[in-house]
């Protein structure tokens, strides 16, 4: 039998640390310096950064003219790259009654 995946956040910490500021690179090194120091104290447990690791973000540009040329718009583009990225959802599974 299948069975649901659940992931989300963890138990909420007694302590939080918000790091807030326009450099996002500049956050993420402050960031890993909190964690180090709330990490190296001998009660803390479970210290934990949201930051993760970095990924990286596609910005697609069309070539407006060769695309007309081809006979291909905005939304075609924008949906070959949905398919090529995320893939195509080929169905559903249920047990029961139950969508999993």
């Amino acid at each position: 039998a299948a069975q649901k995946f659940i992931m989300g956040p963890g138990e909420p910490g007694k302590i939080r640390v918000r790091v807030i500021g326009p450099d996002l690179e500049v956050l993420r090194g402050l960031a890993t310096k909190a964690e180090r120091i709330l990490a190296d104290h001998p009660d803390t447990k479970s210290v934990r950064n949201d930051w993760r690791s970095k990924v990286k973000v596609l910005r697609p540009q069309m070539a407006e003219a060769p695309a007309r040329n081809a006979g291909i718009d905005r939304p075609q583009l924008s949906r070959a790259l949905e398919t090529a990225i995320d893939g195509t959802p080929a169905g559903v599974y249920r047990e029961g009654d139950e969508l999993i």
